[in-house]
């Protein structure tokens, strides 16, 4: 079982139970907390508008915390390989990680509010040199959100195991996409 059907599973039989908790060192005792079933419905959101990326290296450039996890599980359940990047090359050696990135050949490079906000200019600089477009993970989530194609999440149990589907609907068309990357061997 991969690790995917293990948060599917999770969520579906002990939704409310802490799957990751992160502590953050720079603060006095400061956690941060997501459980199985926001992870998983978090991940699955993510993963809708990642899904163009299909068997595609995209790079995850987070500080440590939630939201990388979140992100590295949303592309698991796209199909997409992450490609976690050291935030210290940002700080220190944009052309390092602009190399990395080339190297990899990633259209995408996925990073929260906060570190784009931070480091603009830097992700300017490695959008134009790389060739990979710099946007958020929020903005992912917005988009499958907010789009004109409305989503719903929809689980159904196939075997022993929760097998995830998405359903789209467009104005007259309706069409259901099953999450490859959660199907069993069985």
């Amino acid at each position: 079982m991969s690790i995917s059907n293990i948060i599917a599973k999770q969520a579906s039989t002990s939704p409310k139970k802490k799957a990751f908790i992160f502590h953050h060192f720079n603060r006095s005792n400061d956690t941060t907390e997501i459980n199985y079933e926001d992870l998983y419905r978090k991940s699955i959101e993510g993963s809708i508008s990642l899904k163009t990326y299909n068997n595609q290296n995209v790079c995850l450039l987070f500080p440590a915390g939630i939201e990388f996890i979140i992100a590295y599980f949303s592309c698991l359940y796209a199909g997409v390989t992450p490609v976690p990047l050291a935030t210290t090359y940002l700080r220190n050696n944009s052309q390092a990680l602009s190399n990395i990135i080339t190297d990899c050949k990633s259209p995408l490079i996925l990073t929260s509010d906060n570190y784009k906000n931070l480091h603009s200019r830097k992700l300017d600089d490695i959008e134009k040199i790389s060739g990979a477009k710099v946007t958020t993970f929020s903005n992912l989530t917005t988009f499958a959100a907010q789009s004109d194609i409305q989503v719903t999440i929809l689980t159904k149990v196939l075997h022993c195991c929760n097998i995830p589907q998405v359903q789209r609907v467009n104005r007259k068309v309706s069409s259901y996409l099953k999450i490859t990357s959660l199907q069993t061997n069985k």
